[in-house]
């Protein structure tokens, strides 16, 4: 006589290994499918027109501010400088991590990458979008 409690053992079984056959079975198909590229950041900093461009800004406002700050008549007012400063070179670098983030996922849309990351993680990638990044930021 089959005992109660034991007479789902055999179907349950059946069922998960089914389920965890379908898992990677799907799993199987994603990953094949799923286009990786990198990029290198730093080579971006360096050679696109919009990196340029707001190093030139940043400058420029430093200059404005160094002026300031001959004039300053005490530690407050060359503290607050300075604190301008800071706060416009933090402005400065989002408005450019949020652009090269938007060309960088741009591309990519183009390309048909899921997912980009920054090359220093990975030893060897196939697939780096780094020129076509910069030409992308540089047509803003």
């Amino acid at each position: 006589m089959i005992n109660n409690q034991n007479k789902w053992l055999a179907p349950g079984a059946i069922i998960l290994g089914s389920l965890l056959l379908l898992t990677g079975l799907i799993w199987a198909v994603n990953a094949f499918s799923f286009n990786l590229a990198t990029v290198d950041i730093q080579k971006i900093e360096e050679q696109s027109d919009l990196s340029k461009k707001i190093n030139e800004e940043v400058q420029a406002k430093g200059k404005d501010l160094s002026a300031k700050f001959q004039k300053a008549k005490n530690d407050q007012e060359k503290q607050a400088i300075n604190l301008e400063f800071e706060r416009y070179k933090a402005e400065k670098q989002k408005e450019f991590t949020s652009k090269v983030r938007t060309a960088i996922e741009k591309v990519a849309k183009q390309k048909g990458y899921k997912a980009v990351a920054s090359d220093q993680i990975y030893l060897y990638c196939a697939y780096n979008i780094t020129e076509d990044v910069i030409r992308e930021l540089n047509k803003q």
